[in-house]
């Protein structure tokens, strides 16, 4: 295709895309040097032209605000100019059209940049300056808070960048023709100055009817990520002292951000939680090691959420140290006035904003404006006492304001962001009427022992799709909470959630710490999801299944549950298909732990279970982690696979009561033994990895009760193993494997009675029928009597003992087994 001539440009009959097109085409052209370029530049010139008419201005004697535009100049040297590069979000310049060998003056306030090149086309990315007019080490005039420099454009100049900021900042900058005219005040650059061609790029080629860059607005939040300083940079010191950053030496990640701020103007910071909340004022920008930086806020005010103050006359920049040992946080906002309003992220809006006249009808979306209960009293006679903003103890109850907001709920119910709401009862939250419960991270402080939120409903029973649940469906199923948190200031008290009755109930991203339980399931409930939640420090139960009740398909995914004195419990509560998938679930020392997850199903059924991708540790505190406790047939269809379980002070697993029981995965140390079976267990399938340094075991089954279609094959004992890695001592065993396993030896105990050590692997059964101990390798790191033992008081039917191998002891077994190739 051709280049564009002028005259073809100048055409106003083209559509926009067209001119955007024409556009795009002399970009990728406007280096070259043959005579196409003089077809550019007359094309350019056209456009500009045509661009003044339309506005209906003479750029010649009329002033415009240029925009800003990302950019930068390359290299720093007069002498060796670079070119105009756009790749960098962080950097600011001006571009202005200009007139060859005119005197121009730049004037700005200060930045941390200063550099001015001049360009013969319209510079683009990888253009190349004719001049570098220009660079940092070129000093310029400084007045007041402002510099300038002036200059004589070349014979061949069109176009200059000024390249102003390499940090977001965005200075008042204005080109002028003429010499330098002194500044009254260091506010008079903020005024618009007669200038040669100043170009407001933003605007672009546009038709009548189309919106303008005066329709976007900058939002009211004037913080950004970018404003962090490189490094682990601190600000320490008392309030009313001078400062300065230095590198940390015993933090690890800390956060300051450095602002441009204007003078005697009042400012509200507000943030969500970190482990710092220092500000300093200052009146040029500060530099490590420069103690020029006055400290207002700190010491104290760490766990301060927001601070508000007014710059003094000279005040340029702001400093604010916001994390020493933890992650910055999540939420800064720094805004105009006295006022902390909701958060809002950095960027621009589009203004006037069309409306839906329903979403500002009270009748669709509630909003809570209460809550303040924001300071947690310190003094040693009201611990665990909330005062409200004024540090009035107790601080507003917050109750029936909340129930009323429920009651009144059209769907939606959405708490304040950073708000804490104080409640002395139980919220009674109709699932009909707030389907919708957005936390935005608020934070529901629980006074008492008492649940914060009972979620219920209709549902009585199955949850089939059929004619009968076809309302309750529409009306009800899949409630959904989503970043809410819970706590109890005594730390020991209270649940954060009672569900009841619910069709499809969804936890999502919530915190439900330091109570008695977090989330408790009560009654007839079907179809609950749990995912990407936090349930912390509870005191009793993480999540609890309340005896008597029934619950059909629930799925816990993605969340950590630690630190409760049983993570998960099901006490006596009928579950049928339950899924446990990509957790962190633990226990440690707060508080006093039994277990990691324990189903009690004595009087009720647990019916297909899995956990499945999780990492499960005790940290040596429980005697079991996992509990499978059932009557005799309560518990089937189990599977336990690819999680990394261990680090027990007993066993992992203890099993009893089970049926068709699949287990498999990685299972740490132990100072018991992996799997403990220690009631009735029918088709058990155990193919582990497991062995570490505290001397743990593979399998035990020692008790009165009957075991049969047990599948121990396949597993490794490994490391420091002190004690049998196979023991079985039951009343009968039935059509049973223990076979192609690899077991470590690193000692054994001598029996004092016998003075015998005891087998690696011993199998022991009034009445045995069909067991195989066939191809296992046993290597012992002490002489052994019996490296495999098989024993039966009573009836044996059918077995076998083959191609073992160990490095120390006999292969003992009945008369009536195969005794063959071993070794």
């Amino acid at each position: 295709m051709p280049l564009p001539t002028p005259a073809e440009i100048r055409d106003r009959t083209k559509t926009n895309a067209q001119m955007r097109e024409m556009m795009a085409q002399m970009a990728e052209n406007v280096e070259s040097k043959d005579s196409a370029a003089h077809k550019i530049a007359d094309g350019m010139s056209a456009v500009f032209d045509d661009f003044v008419d339309t506005l209906g201005l003479n750029i010649t004697h009329k002033s415009m605000v240029a925009s800003y535009v990302i950019g930068s100049l390359l290299g720093n040297s007069i002498n060796s100019p670079s070119s105009f590069s756009t790749t960098s979000e962080t950097t600011r310049s001006k571009i202005f059209k200009v007139e060859p060998g005119t005197l121009y003056t730049v004037a700005k306030q200060l930045s941390n940049r200063f550099r001015i090149a001049e360009f013969s086309n319209f510079p683009i990315n990888g253009s190349t300056p004719v001049y570098f007019t220009k660079d940092e080490n070129v000093s310029s005039v400084k007045d007041g808070n402002a510099e300038y420099f002036t200059f004589t454009t070349q014979q061949a100049t069109s176009y200059i960048v000024v390249y102003a900021s390499i940090t977001s900042e965005e200075p008042v900058l204005h080109c002028y023709v003429g010499d330098y005219v002194p500044f009254q005040s260091s506010v008079v650059i903020d005024k618009p100055v007669e200038m040669n061609g100043e170009l407001n790029l933003n605007a672009g080629l546009r038709v009548p009817g189309e919106f303008t860059s005066g329709n976007i607005v900058f939002g009211k939040n004037l913080f950004r990520e970018s404003f962090y300083l490189e490094g682990n940079i601190v600000l320490s010191g008392a309030v009313g002292t001078a400062q300065k950053i230095i590198v940390g030496t015993t933090t690890v990640n800390a956060k300051t951000a450095v602002l441009k701020i204007n003078p005697n103007t009042t400012y509200t910071v507000s943030k969500s939680q970190s482990d710092r909340f220092r500000i300093g004022l200052c009146d040029v920008k500060p530099t490590l090691g420069t103690a020029n930086i006055e400290i207002i806020a700190g010491e104290s005010n760490d766990s301060s959420s927001q601070f508000t103050f007014t710059s003094k006359n000279t005040t340029n920049y702001l400093v604010l140290y916001l994390a020493a040992n933890t992650v910055a946080p999540n939420e800064v906002q720094l805004e105009l006035g006295d006022v902390a309003t909701t958060y809002e992220s950095f960027g621009y809006k589009f203004f006037p904003e069309a409306k839906s006249l329903s979403q500002g009808n009270a009748n669709v979306y509630d909003y809570a404006g209460i809550g303040n209960a924001n300071f947690l009293s310190k003094a040693t006679s009201t611990a665990g006492a909330w005062a409200n903003s004024s540090y009035t103890i107790p601080a507003h109850d917050d109750t029936q304001t909340l129930q009323d907001l429920f009651d009144s709920a059209k769907g939606v119910v959405s708490l304040e962001p950073n708000k804490k709401y104080k409640i002395t009862a139980p919220i009674i939250a109709d699932i009909s009427k707030a389907k919708l419960i957005k936390g935005n991270m608020a934070h529901i402080v629980v006074v008492g022992d008492f649940e914060a939120f009972h979620w219920v409903g209709t549902l009585t029973s199955s949850a089939n799709a059929g004619a009968l649940n076809r309302k309750l469906a529409l009306n009800e199923m899949s409630p959904l909470v989503v970043a809410l948190r819970i706590t109890n200031p005594m730390e020991v008290l209270g649940t954060a959630f009672v569900v009841e009755k619910c069709m499809s109930p969804n936890f999502l991203a919530c915190n439900f710490s330091y109570l008695k339980r977090g989330i408790v399931f009560r009654g007839t409930n079907r179809n609950a999801i749990i995912s990407a939640t936090h349930i912390y420090a509870c005191y009793d139960y993480g999540i609890h299944f309340e005896e008597g009740g029934d619950i059909h398909q629930i799925n816990i995914t993605g969340s950590h549950i630690s630190y409760c004195r049983k993570n998960i419990f099901s006490e006596n509560h009928n579950i049928y298909n339950i899924q446990i998938t990509g957790c962190d679930i633990e226990t440690s020392s707060y508080p006093v732990a039994e277990c990691d997850m324990h189903f009690l199903q004595t009087s009720a059924i647990l019916e297909d279970l899995e956990i499945t991708g999780c990492t499960i540790e005790d940290h040596w505190n429980t005697q079991k982690m996992i509990v499978l406790q059932g009557g005799a047939g309560n518990i089937s269809a189990v599977t336990i696979a690819g999680n990394v379980t261990g680090n027990s002070a007993g066993c992992a697993i203890e099993a009893s009561g089970v049926i068709n029981i699949d287990i498999s995965g990685n299972f740490k140390a132990c100072r018991g033994y992996a799997i403990d079976i220690v009631g009735y267990a029918s088709g058990v399938k155990i193919n582990i990895q497991t062995g570490g340094s505290q001397g743990g075991g593979l399998l035990r089954a020692v008790g009165n009760f009957n075991i049969q279609g047990l599948n121990l094959n396949g597993s490794s004992c490994t490391g420091t193993v002190n004690q049998q890695p196979v023991l079985i001592d039951v009343n009968s065993i039935n059509y049973s494997s223990f076979s192609n396993m690899i077991l470590k030896v690193s000692e054994l105990t001598v029996n004092a009675e016998t003075s015998k050590r005891p087998a690696a692997m011993h199998i022991k059964a009034k009445n045995m029928r069909l067991v195989k101990v066939d191809d296992n390798i046993i290597d012992s790191n002490v002489t052994l009597d019996d490296a495999i033992k098989v024993e039966c008081s009573g009836t044996v039917v059918k077995g076998s003992m083959s191609r073992n191998m160990s490095t120390s002891g006999l292969f003992t077994a009945p008369a009536t087994f195969i005794v063959d190739g071993n070794a």
